[in-house]
């Protein structure tokens, strides 16, 4: 087994789940489901920040996974913020894939931490063996 990374990242993480608007085209020609504009940039800002950390490392598969949140209230829900950062860590590219064909490691989701000043999270990625299909 290889050695662990931790990817660390400052900012408020968007559930993506409730973000999403329907909205006019830019071009006038009807109606179409994005997400909203501050969760756009809240995700870009957090891609930007793993980018930074990720530099010449190649995709992962099947890797172990913890995920460690510091939220501001009690409200968010978990499930969404990691499905945001599993969609970033596969948009740049640390993970190969969050499908089962390539992301069947453990994934654990620690208890998460109320922090009154800042949002933030940890995403420890430890290289596994290949898993059998």
């Amino acid at each position: 087994m290889s050695k662990p990374v931790e990817i660390k990242l400052l900012g408020h993480i968007p559930s993506k789940k409730n973000e999403w608007r329907i909205r006019w085209r830019r071009n006038g020609r009807g109606l179409y489901i994005g997400l909203n504009e501050s969760a756009r940039r809240q995700i870009d800002a957090l891609t930007l920040q793993v980018q930074a950390q990720w530099v010449g490392r190649t995709p992962l598969e099947h890797p172990e996974i913890i995920f460690r949140f510091g939220v501001r209230s009690r409200r968010p829900d978990r499930d969404n913020i990691m499905q945001t950062l599993l969609d970033i860590l596969v948009l740049t590219r640390v993970l190969k894939q969050d499908n089962i064909a390539h992301c069947n490691g453990p994934i654990l989701i620690e208890p998460a931490e109320i922090s009154r000043e800042w949002e933030w999270a940890s995403i420890v990625l430890t290289p596994t063996e290949r898993r059998s299909q």
